[in-house]
């Protein structure tokens, strides 16, 4: 049997994926969509939650569309995903491959390039009056940088959407530059260097000494940096450069925040004693306590964390009122330890990636000794592989036309036969932060069955997997009776 015209496929999934969209706009009442909008579209908003319906079809769109993914700071939603699973395999197909190489070559300068207008104030000059278009000599002369260069810097982003060039050398923020905005998401996100650690990577990798090594004291933030500490004792050490991580880190946490409270069934898990482990700042901690007033919350942290988190969660009157009652509480503890509370239920989110097997494994004995009925959360990404074929597996599909009309999200949409299984384009935001923690940690993003195996190694079996409508998932766990 042979597959079908890819040409034909991508054309009937981009143009499904538009008119589901289009339709949703429509249903819920959002405006249209446009890249040179001067305000945030609703949908650029991580507390906005979009139906079943938009979010699989701007997944679908997404998976498409290679090069303009490189343009979004973390796989988010700084702008729709409209056309890019399909325009990114549109783009591998009719793309000339030398093309492909030179675009990818220079993709490190896409970093470069935002970490200028950033932190030379470029990108909050023409921020401030998103409605003016900025001459490139106005711009230079008030931040005393080369108007030649400035122009070199700011066109290369404009190709790529962060800017418009209304006329020749004159420029005004988009809609997707808007993220970059200071203490925006996306600009906690960008300021954290990481171009010094990529460019480490490759020796990393082939030295003979350590390229087979699995220790987090063998990577390239440590070539990079030349130190011999890991990340976390070297950013205690640099106070500024830890503000900048712990920012960025935030801005991750809070970006896929609104679809884990929505998406996954807290209800069943409550009453109980929740245990968030290396809960940080205790975002999500703080948002449970506020929904499930008959359980009780402990912020678990290194201690020089403690200080931070309880700052935060001060900060919300509602939050701080289940702080003085003691609903909600921060205690020092060290994971690799063993777990000194009994609770109904442990969260590790963003926790495990961080770290190679091993020591996952070892944290999460830590985590059930003496916690025999517990549940265990494990907030992560789960990576598929980028494999397709001509035929589709399993006796059913799910369309974008079965999640009209649907609000509860408990379908993916099954991609169309040449469309990789993690829809391409859509999930290189994940797969890059899985070089990263590669990079950083000599950790990964896992696969199902990598995850599987940490966890039946530790003692434990997954009871379920729930996706969210973000690029993480929950794999709900339990001690092996």
């Amino acid at each position: 049997m042979e597959c079908p015209q890819e040409l034909d496929v991508l054309q009937a999934a981009l143009n499904a994926a538009i008119d589901a969209i289009r339709e949703e706009l429509s249903t819920h009442n959002l405006p249209p969509l446009s890249t040179s909008g001067h305000t945030p579209h609703p949908l650029d908003d991580p507390q906005y939650t979009p139906s079943p319906r938009m979010f699989e079809a701007r997944k679908l769109a997404l998976g498409e569309c290679q090069a303009d993914e490189r343009t979004r700071w973390d796989g988010s939603n700084i702008f729709p995903r409209i056309s890019l699973a399909s325009m990114g395999q549109l783009r591998n197909l009719l793309q000339l491959p030398f093309e492909k190489v030179l675009q990818q070559s220079f993709g490190i300068y896409d970093t470069a390039c935002m970490d200028i207008v950033v932190r030379t104030g470029i990108l909050d000059m023409i921020s401030d009056h998103p409605c003016r278009g900025y001459s490139v000599p106005e711009i230079a002369k008030a931040l005393s940088l080369d108007p030649r260069k400035v122009a070199t810097v700011m066109r290369y982003l404009a190709a790529q959407g962060w800017f418009l060039e209304h006329s020749p050398d004159t420029f005004s923020i988009s809609r997707a530059g808007l993220e970059l905005r200071r203490g925006q998401h996306g600009w906690n996100w960008a300021r954290t260097p990481r171009t010094k650690v990529a460019g480490s990577l490759l020796e990393m990798l082939t030295n003979p000494e350590s390229k087979m090594s699995s220790s987090p004291l063998d990577t390239a933030f440590q070539l990079a940096f030349q130190t011999s500490l890991p990340v976390f004792n070297y950013l205690q050490q640099n106070p500024c450069e830890m503000e900048q991580w712990s920012g960025s880190v935030r801005a991750y946490s809070a970006f896929h925040e609104r679809p884990l409270m929505t998406d996954y069934p807290w209800e069943k898990l409550t009453p109980g004693i929740f245990v968030d482990c290396g809960g940080g700042q205790g975002h999500l901690s703080v948002s449970l306590s506020k929904r499930f007033k008959d359980s009780s919350f402990v912020v678990q942290d290194l201690p020089e964390m403690l200080p931070i988190a309880r700052r935060h969660i001060l900060q919300d009157s509602e939050a701080g009122s289940a702080f003085e009652d003691g609903r909600l509480t921060l205690e020092a503890h060290d994971f690799f330890q063993p777990q000194p509370r009994v609770a109904d239920v442990y969260i590790l989110k963003h926790i495990l990636h961080d770290w190679p097997d091993s020591v996952c494994v070892k944290i999460l004995e830590n985590v059930v000794k003496g916690n025999s009925d517990a549940t265990i959360l494990i907030i992560d990404y789960i990576a598929m592989p980028s494999t397709y074929s001509c035929r589709v597996e399993g006796n059913t599909t799910v369309t974008l036309q079965d999640l009209a009309g649907s609000s509860v999200y408990d379908q993916l949409i099954t991609p169309p036969t040449v469309i990789p299984k993690n829809f391409g384009v859509d999930s290189l935001g994940p797969l890059g932060l899985g070089v990263h923690m590669l990079a950083l940690y000599n950790a990964c993003e896992r696969t199902l069955v990598e995850w599987e195996e940490i966890i039946t190694t530790a003692g434990l079996c997954v009871n379920a997997v729930k996706a969210l409508r973000t690029s993480v998932s929950v794999l709900e766990c339990r001690v092996k009776k």
